[in-house]
């Protein structure tokens, strides 16, 4: 059975993860400088293939964002390693781009400690069965 105590790390993260869809609600965009230096290996929502993401600027906006994160549950790999597995639901408009009504993902993410900063390393988004994620092209409705 697992613990209900959390670590310090891993209430780090439940704090991050929630700061990262509040950032993108007001701020309208997604949030910068989330991938490691080494890169993540991500598996997106809309189904693709493992892809290898790095570092790059923010590129999503939106014209409103109104997902958040829940039900997060986290696990201390390592003293500056946590994996997550949460929820993502709600809906955007991503700008110049689909408005996504029903946008409901399961989440898994690594991430590590990097310059005192949590950045992803590991990534899987999934639809939930009859929901959607996000597009891998945008373009209009």
């Amino acid at each position: 059975m697992m613990s209900n105590t959390k670590t310090t790390e891993e209430l780090e993260i439940i704090e991050y993860l929630k700061n990262r869809c509040e950032y993108s609600r007001t701020k309208l965009k997604e949030m910068p400088d989330i991938h490691s230096r080494h890169g993540a290996l991500e598996f997106q929502s809309f189904g693709g293939l493992l892809e290898i993401v790095m570092p790059h600027p923010a590129v999503i906006q939106y014209d409103y964002f109104n997902i958040e994160a829940k039900h997060i549950e986290t696990v201390a790999l390592a003293k500056d390693a946590v994996a997550a597995m949460y929820y993502l639901a709600g809906s955007c408009k991503v700008k110049d781009g689909p408005t996504i009504s029903n946008y409901a993902a399961r989440v898994t993410e690594v991430f590590v400690k990097e310059d005192g900063k949590w950045k992803g390393r590991i990534g899987h988004w999934s639809p939930l069965f009859g929901q959607k994620g996000l597009p891998d092209k945008f373009g209009a409705d």
